[in-house]
């Protein structure tokens, strides 16, 4: 095999795990979910919820994890790491970094809080509309919470810059 076929099954493979199977599992736990609630089986609806939340966490981190690699090696690369001066890294770059991994992690995190709240409510009490709201709470700091972050991390990178 040359270079060439080499590169193109790499190029399909990546094609594959980046877009095609996060959205598969998806898709999955959706179908696993609904297939669970026409025969209203709990356990099975949690386990569908649960499986499609889990495939949504693996999207965030197969597209937020390269982004903040590449960034960090191009941060590192900056400053000379071979030498052990670091002194070109700036806050403004730390930030920027910190940036990008809040974005990539905190609204997966808080969906799938909140339905984990929402779903050990409905194990314990049996009830749905009381855990609604407490529910919604956690999807809107998954939501809010990014955005705090980066407006204060621009704050931060303001204040820093010289």
């Amino acid at each position: 095999m040359n270079h060439h076929n080499i590169n193109a099954i790499v190029y399909y493979l990546i094609v594959f795990i980046r877009y095609v199977l996060p959205i598969t599992l998806v898709f999955i736990g959706i179908g696993r979910w609904s297939y669970a609630k026409s025969i209203n089986n709990p356990e099975k609806q949690i386990m569908g919820v649960s499986f499609a939340l889990k495939s949504i966490l693996f999207l965030y981190i197969v597209t937020f994890v390269p982004i903040f690699i590449i960034y960090g090696l191009a941060m590192i690369s900056k400053g000379g790491v071979h030498s052990g001066d670091f002194s070109m890294i700036s806050f403004v770059e730390v930030f920027t970094l910190i940036e990008i991994l809040a974005v990539g992690i905190l609204p997966a995190y808080g969906f799938i809080q909140g339905y984990i709240y929402h779903y050990q409510w409905l194990i314990t009490e049996g009830k749905k509309t009381t855990s609604l709201p407490r529910r919604n709470l956690f999807i809107r700091l998954g939501i809010i919470s990014p955005i705090a972050i980066v407006v204060f991390m621009e704050f931060l990178k303001k204040m820093f810059a010289y």
